[in-house]
């Protein structure tokens, strides 16, 4: 079985790939990820839940800020709540796709502190957050057999 993948296969693009040769997947990031999620058995997460995910991190800041009145997006989340949940909701993922649980130590950074602070907020909450690409990526990554993960 042989893979192409390119980050822009998700999108159309030109020309296309030669989908006739048996033997051959072209894919994405995110079709891959759908492959990898069915290949083990944990297909089955929408794709186009972006929007609720960024309304329930909008309302685990509200809840944040109101034991946490200063924190350094305070001003940003005053102005436009979505636009700063969004953005903070990307640092978020990026920072569980390196690799980072979320926990603190002495002498972690102020601003990693309050999205580590958002994090439990959510796991404190009756609600879960809807699984996002970051989320899908690291349920995947901890099924693949260990000589498949990076260190």
């Amino acid at each position: 079985m042989n893979f192409i993948f390119g980050t822009a296969l998700d999108n159309p693009s030109w020309p296309q790939p030669d989908f006739s040769k048996g033997g051959c997947l072209w894919h994405g990031p995110n079709m891959l990820l759908q492959w990898l999620e069915f290949h083990y058995g944990l297909a089955g997460h929408k794709n186009n839940n972006e929007h609720l995910r960024i309304e329930q991190y909008r309302q685990a800041i509200r809840t944040f800020l109101a034991k946490n009145p200063s924190p350094f997006f305070a001003r940003s989340f005053q102005a436009d709540q979505f636009a700063t949940a969004a953005n903070l909701l990307a640092r978020r993922d990026e920072l569980l796709l390196a690799g980072w649980d979320f926990s603190t130590t002495e002498g972690i950074p102020a601003r990693l502190r309050c999205i580590a602070s958002i994090e439990k907020v959510l796991q404190a909450s009756s609600t879960e957050l809807p699984a996002g690409f970051a989320d899908r990526f690291t349920i995947v990554e901890k099924n693949c057999p260990s000589s498949f993960r990076h260190p």
